[in-house]
């Protein structure tokens, strides 16, 4: 198997010139040098090498016999090696395009956890190959750092560079909750890649940053529903501050779907502002367009607005869309369930 090419590299070159863009790095740009002069790389030697590989293979083996036999305890060793069994076992994971292997090299080095971000930032700096930098962005997502932010953002500079790589991003700076990654993450939600655009409004909700609201709420029209979905998702999880750009939206001319998801949003989180919510989807019961009619019917039995009943009844009466009309009913047996409680 040929791997270390980028591990002799780490052995010759030691310090790493800081290159990510203000207000993340500037001030990080000597801690970030220590770290790596720091490093063990010296440490390499031909024969751990080999005795990590040999381990591996055993985990990742496709003799069911071996796996079941060695495997586990295979793993469980290379896990103990710890940092220095890191960059090895990088070389192999950015090298294989075996699904089995990659799967088992990610299981050991998140097993590994902190003790590996020193390397995982090194590769990430030292990385041009936008696969590689996929593969080690999905790993710090795996093993969340707020230390990590500025590795991952300074690919954000050549977008086009690592376009292959930005959904990964976008799911690292997510997962490590970081607030200051809302910027990168409000620009990756507008790319021209549904993917990307569907894993930054996911990590925009893990952030819970109120900034991202608006690039949310415009995610609610987005063309594809693997992005309008996890958007509306996502300003559930921010709460009761989209309340009112939620309110404000449905008086706009925006599309039908796209208010119907922002109904459903305030059906879900509404209730701490209860009247006036109810009173805006009150309002929306009389609506032109029926699909309103039937999301705000939902929503108020969402929100068990028990004093909407008998308005809901007067509407269904006379309601002919089937659908419409539908939502209404189920409304209804919603808000007796509510009388019971």
């Amino acid at each position: 198997m040929k791997t270390h090419k980028l591990f002799f590299l780490l052995s010759l070159v030691i310090i790493v010139s800081p290159v990510l863009s203000p207000p993340l790095v500037e001030s990080q740009g000597e801690e970030k040098r220590r770290r790596m002069d720091s490093l063990p790389f010296l440490e390499y030697n031909e024969t751990f090498a080999k005795e990590v590989e040999d381990l591996f293979l055993k985990v990742a083996s496709f003799d069911i016999r071996v796996r079941e036999k060695y495997g586990e305890e295979s793993k469980r060793k290379l896990i103990e090696m710890g940092a220095r069994a890191v960059p090895p076992l990088l070389d192999m994971y950015l090298e294989t395009d075996v699904a089995r292997r990659r799967v088992s090299l990610f299981q050991i080095i998140k097993g590994i956890g902190e003790e590996a971000l020193p390397y995982l930032w090194y590769y990430m700096d030292n990385s041009e190959n936008p696969k590689a930098v996929s593969r080690l962005a999905y790993l710090l997502g795996e093993i969340p750092s707020k230390e990590s932010l500025p590795y991952l953002v300074s690919k954000l500079k050549e977008k086009e560079r690592y376009r292959e790589a930005l959904g990964s991003i976008a799911y690292a700076l997510g997962r490590i909750g970081d607030r200051r990654a809302t910027p990168y993450l409000v620009e990756l939600a507008k790319d021209e890649d549904v993917f990307v655009r569907k894993s930054a409004v996911v990590a925009l909700g893990r952030l819970k940053d109120p900034e991202g609201i608006p690039v949310l709420i415009h995610s609610l029209e987005d063309d594809y529903h693997i992005v309008r979905y996890p958007a509306s998702i996502s300003l559930k999880e921010i709460g009761p501050e989209t309340i009112d750009p939620l309110l404000d939206y449905l008086e706009s001319d925006a599309p039908s779907i796209a208010k119907g998801y922002a109904i459903e949003v305030l059906g879900s989180i509404g209730a701490v502002e209860k009247d006036k919510v109810s009173k805006t989807l009150l309002e929306l019961l009389h609506s032109e367009d029926p699909w309103l009619r039937a999301f705000s019917a939902e929503a108020i039995a969402d929100l068990c607005v028990i004093s909407a009943k008998k308005r809901l009844v007067s509407i269904m009466e006379k309601e002919k869309h089937p659908f419409a009309k539908q939502q209404l009913v189920e409304a209804l047996e919603k808000l007796e369930n509510c009388e019971k409680q």
